[in-house]
């Protein structure tokens, strides 16, 4: 590495900013966590009582097969620590209750106990089982007090595992595994991540073969809806199609979309539909909450005052809100506030304290009222008519609508989003405005919605584990990409001096030649400088041809664009010099010397591996019969002969790679290129293919004539 490159604790190819940091106790839980999930030693059920309450239909309900069948793998494992995954809206407390009910017969009725990372998740679970459930840092709290422990033969039930910690996993895992208990951990890992440090629940899926799986979705009212979210969950761009035909995507500016997204709530709400606006932060929540309270001030279904809330909104009677924090002292009797409730104001105090209801079914509220603290409602308390993602994660309502940025967004928090509503999701999808953007001389092509939420879905912020991230990190500075680009930037900037020099001699006409140093352009015009050159035709040559032609920058031509163009332009209409430039791996053009010993040294270290890399490329291509390789013709037999035969070889191959060509075709389809780099590069693979059909058709012609029998003319006399 070239000693300026050096920044640190970085270098110019790793800055500070993207060097991933962990630390040995999160790697430690990790191969914890993937040791007792191999670990059959733990609590299992027999084949006979499982199928019992798999197979019948139990109070009017029977399990579906996959349901089934991935409770039995459950039950019958023996496995420490086992997995249920399971999309959105996939049945899976339904697919928990036979479970549950098969393992209480083996044991007694408190060996299922239920954990979940939030309080509100974890009461969900322990509403819809029956169980005993905490929040997992409540657990781990009382079981540092030694107040509650595990005992052998218990079930521990995590939901929405995704959102959990690593060290917490591993610390109840653990303590499961010493007792002789079985954790489930259950989410999805399509879903938004953990807060703290996760990617555990990710990474036993991945590790794992065939992992118990919910396949099939119930939640939604509409069959087309249930493929679909399918598809939004794998990332696939046609499931758009599907949303976009029935209605579901609209797209404006900021303000257009803010509107939309309230009066579609606003008009569920008022047909009596459970309804929720879902945006993808606090400011826009906010923003959409006020909208709220405004209009049922004016119809008269809220009070006009009210009390302070944290983020500078009010609350009066008639209000919903959510509460942000856990507090079991604050509690109704039967039930306390969590982070996540829902409720309504039923009174308002003086000194700023609020009674509230909480919220069930349609939104109404149920129950004993509670009052809220001043300091509570003034610290923790927000309106509840919209919610982040991060909250909706879990809920379920009749129909949704997503206010979708699609800057920001990525596919976790886009499916959660388009999978809260039974009967409808909708996204409100920002256009940025064009104003905003600043002018270009290359303008991109306009993006269709479509277009819009595919980059969304391409976009991926689901946690990798440490243990994962680190083998990333080390097969990505080995990778063949990372090596591409590390030499071009290197081979860049062996040349910069030179092209400055040969371009403050130029020929430019008066008030040019600062336009083009100065060009945004100027890294294109080098690059078409290094393309010219590399082709076999002194860039002087071209430089006093065509510099005099170019015309001072305005808004709509630069001259270092204009340089660029011209110059690719030549190059592609001249015949390959004598001068040509060796070539890495056959197609990227090596620097001209000299070259400071520093950066030569690590060109040529990037070199033998890009090569290295591109050889391997070829023998997994024939491994693999694959259908381009297979085009190629076949190998001379001779060693030196088949050597270049697999030098050009490894050019098609490394051509393919670089440009992603996928089709049977060895270099594509010449109708594809897109960019003067990729031109030359297909001129330079080009002339591989020729060279390496020569050789293989010159390997066949000396088999025929080997194999052809000699006729002679017998003795001469």
């Amino acid at each position: 590495m070239p000693a300026h490159y050096i920044e640190g604790e970085g270098n110019r190819f790793q800055p500070v900013d993207q060097i991933a940091y962990s630390s040995q106790d999160i790697l430690d839980a990790e191969q914890r966590l993937l040791a007792h999930s191999q670990d059959e030693t733990g609590p299992l059920l027999g084949a006979r009582l499982v199928a019992r309450h798999t197979s019948r239909k139990i109070r009017g309900v029977r399990l579906d097969a996959d349901q089934a069948t991935a409770i039995t793998r459950i039950a019958r494992s023996g496995l420490t620590l086992d997995l249920l995954v399971g999309p959105a809206g996939a049945g899976k407390t339904t697919a928990l209750r036979a479970l549950h009910r098969a393992w209480t017969a083996a044991h007694d009725k408190d060996s299922v106990i239920g954990l979940a990372p939030s309080a509100a998740a974890a009461d969900v679970l322990g509403d819809s089982l029956g169980i005993r459930a905490e929040n997992t840092a409540k657990f781990l709290y009382e079981h540092a007090k030694d107040r509650w422990n595990l005992e052998a033969g218990q079930l521990v039930l995590v939901d929405e595992s995704s959102l959990a910690g690593t060290l917490a996993l591993d610390r109840i895992t653990a303590h499961a595994a010493e007792v002789g208990a079985k954790v489930v951990l259950i989410g999805d890992w399509a879903q938004l991540s953990a807060v703290e440090t996760g990617g555990a629940f990710g990474m036993l899926t991945r590790h794992r073969h065939q992992v118990p799986e919910l396949t099939d979705v119930r939640r939604f009212v509409n069959e087309w809806e249930k493929t679909a979210s399918l598809g939004l969950r794998h990332g696939n761009v046609k499931a758009l199609d599907a949303y976009n035909e029935q209605g579901r995507l609209v797209e404006g500016d900021a303000e257009t979309m803010l509107d939309a997204i309230y009066e579609a709530w606003r008009t569920d709400r008022d047909q009596g539909l459970r309804t929720l606006m879902i945006a993808g932060t606090g400011e826009v929540v906010a923003e959409l909450n006020g909208r709220a309270r405004a209009d049922l001030i004016e119809a008269g279904r809220v009070e006009a005052e009210g009390v302070g809330l944290h983020d500078g909104a009010t609350a009066g009677v008639g209000d919903l809100v959510v509460t942000r924090l856990n507090d079991r002292r604050l509690t109704t009797g039967r039930t306390w506030v969590k982070n996540g409730d829902r409720w309504q104001v039923s009174h308002r105090y003086e000194d700023g304290a609020v009674a509230v209801r909480r919220l069930g079914t349609g939104d109404q509220p149920r129950g004993k009222a509670l009052v809220l603290p001043a300091k509570y409602v003034r610290e923790e308390l927000e309106l509840g008519y919209a919610s982040t993602v991060h909250r909706a994660q879990g809920a379920s309502v009749d129909t949704a609508h997503a206010l979708v940025d699609p800057e920001k967004a990525a596919r976790e928090l886009f499916y959660v989003a388009m999978t809260r509503g039974k009967h409808r999701n909708h996204a409100y999808v920002i256009v940025p405005d064009p104003h905003e953007v600043e002018p270009h001389l290359d303008q991109p092509k306009p993006l269709t919605l479509i277009d819009r939420l595919a980059e969304v879905l391409k976009r991926s912020d689901a946690d990798l584990s440490a243990t994962e991230t680190l083998v990333l990190e080390v097969d990505r500075h080995a990778s063949l990409s990372t090596l591409m680009n590390e030499y071009d930037v290197l081979a860049r900037e062996a040349q910069v001096d030179r092209w400055a020099t040969l371009l403050d001699v130029a020929r430019f006409p008066d008030d040019v030649a600062d336009d083009v140093f100065t060009s945004p352009y100027y890294e294109r015009l080098e690059a078409a400088l290094a393309r010219h050159e590399a082709s076999g035709h002194p860039a002087t040559v071209a430089l006093n041809k065509l510099a005099p032609r170019l015309t001072p920058s305005d808004e709509q031509t630069d001259p270092a664009a204009q340089l660029a163009a011209m110059l690719d332009e030549a190059t592609s209409q001249l015949r390959p010099g004598r001068n040509r430039r060796a070539r890495v791996a056959g197609l990227i053009a090596t620097p001209a010397k000299p070259i400071a010993d520093d950066i030569q040294t690590a060109l040529d270290e990037r070199q033998a591996l890009i090569e290295a890399t591109a050889r391997r490329l070829v023998r997994e291509a024939q491994n693999a019969e694959a259908a381009w390789f297979s085009r190629l013709g076949t190998p001379p037999v001779q060693p030196k002969a088949r050597a270049q035969w697999q030098s050009q070889a490894a050019a098609i191959a490394f051509y393919r790679y670089r440009h992603e060509i996928s089709g049977p075709s060895p270099l594509g389809e010449a109708e594809a290129i897109r960019t003067p780099e990729q031109a030359a590069e297909y001129r330079a693979a080009q002339a591989a293919l020729a060279q390496l059909r020569r050789l293989a058709a010159s390997a066949t012609e000396n088999r025929h004539q080997r194999n052809t029998p000699h006729v002679g003319w017998g003795p001469r006399l």
